[in-house]
This record gives structure tokens, C-alpha cells and sequence, in this order.
């Protein structure tokens, strides 16, 4: 019983001090927490498993007990924001200038996916293979909509892939150009330079002469 009540102090003040190290989520802290205790606390196998039964226990009674959140429409990862494994192929698509590399095999793997790539207004705007929908047609969560407004983006971006034809025109409307300069961004084509098409540099190449310099905080 000694020994008993030894490991759980210890494991007491493990978890309120802590070891200094980072771990992956709460139950593979509680885990390494619970490793240390029984080291530092030297007891033996049979009770090393006893209490070790009694925190799992608890762990798994604890994180069941937490309601999974959902977000509607929110910058998830904008680079910490939240995630709730939710995707859009839309967004994925929008960013084809950017980073190509990624975006094309990422679209094609989606494709094998039952989102309606083929179909007549492409893929579903989103999906969560984490939410399980055991009745549904993939098993998992597809939003039942399609927005018009996802559709614009996809449009665009592709053509700006393509031959960079929509930010061409843009860089030729004046009123852009003096709201930009007025928003305090220099550089570029802003200054002149690098008003061909960004074709090169949407392919892959980082071309710093149709890049803007951001305008300084204050």
C-alpha cells in the first residue's frame, strides 16, 4: 500500500511540475508522465500495472468525455489557426500558381475520392474523412452544397497558371496600381519590372521581379 500511495505522489507531481518535454497530444504526455513516476518511484512490476490499468483508465474516461468542435467558415491553419480536418478542393485548386508541386497531385489524389470531380460543378467545396457518416455515400462527412462563389477562384487561378492572363490585366488597370502604392506596397512589376506574364514563376521558379514588397507596419 506504500508503494501505492509513493508512485501516485509521484505521479502527482510529474504531472503538475512536468518533465520539460514536449509530447504529441495529452494521452502520450500522461503516458510518458506515468513512466517516469514509476522509474523514479522504483516499485515493482505488479504495481507499475495496477496504477498503470487506473491512468489509462482515466485517460480514456477523460478524452471521451470531450465534445469534438466543428467550425464553419474559419481560417483554419492561417499558419496556427484551428483544424478540424475539414478540406476544401476548391482552396486546393486556387493555389495551383503557387505551389503546383503540390497542388497537382494533391487534386489528382482527390479525384479518386467519390467528391465529384467529374461532375458538372467539379468537387464538393468540402469534406472531412475524420467525421465518420456510416450511412453516407463515402463514409465519411461531404457537405450536400455547391457555392458559386468557390467556383470563381478556380477559374482564375487555373488561367493564371496557364498564361497569367487575369493578373496581366490587373496590373494594367490604374486604379489597382494607385490602390496598391497607397496601401504602401514598392517593388516588382509595381515599379515597373516584371509586367509579362508570371507563367515562369507559377510554375515553380520564385521570380523576385513580379514579387510586391509588403508595405511596413507601423
Amino acid at each position: 500500500m506504500k508503494r501505492i500511495i509513493r508512485f501516485s505522489l509521484v505521479l502527482l507531481i510529474g504531472a503538475n511540475l512536468g518533465s520539460g518535454i514536449i509530447w504529441a497530444d495529452e494521452v502520450t504526455d500522461w503516458n510518458g508522465i506515468l513512466f517516469q513516476a514509476a522509474h523514479t518511484a522504483n516499485t515493482n512490476p505488479l504495481v507499475t500495472t495496477r496504477v498503470t490499468a487506473i491512468v489509462q483508465a482515466a485517460v480514456f474516461d477523460a478524452v471521451n468525455g470531450i465534445e469534438r468542435q466543428f467550425y464553419d467558415y474559419y481560417a483554419r491553419g492561417a499558419p496556427y489557426g484551428p483544424d478540424d480536418g475539414t478540406i476544401a478542393p476548391w482552396v486546393v485548386v486556387a493555389s495551383l500558381p503557387f505551389a503546383p508541386e503540390v497542388v497537382i497531385p494533391t487534386v489528382r489524389s482527390m479525384a479518386q475520392l467519390d467528391l465529384g470531380a467529374t461532375k458538372r460543378y467539379g468537387f464538393k467545396p468540402s469534406f472531412n474523412q475524420t467525421y465518420e457518416v456510416p450511412n453516407g455515400s463515402t463514409g465519411y462527412w461531404v457537405t450536400p452544397y455547391h457555392f458559386g462563389v468557390d467556383q470563381g477562384p478556380v477559374i482564375l487561378m487555373i488561367e493564371n497558371y496557364r498564361t497569367g492572363l487575369i493578373w496581366n490585366i490587373m496590373r494594367r488597370s490604374p486604379y489597382v496600381v494607385a490602390g496598391l502604392r497607397r496601401a504602401g506596397f514598392r517593388g516588382g512589376w509595381l515599379d515597373g519590372s516584371g509586367c509579362a506574364s508570371e507563367r515562369g514563376s507559377a510554375k515553380g521558379a520564385s521570380n523576385s521581379s513580379t514579387r510586391l514588397n509588403l508595405p511596413r507596419s507601423a
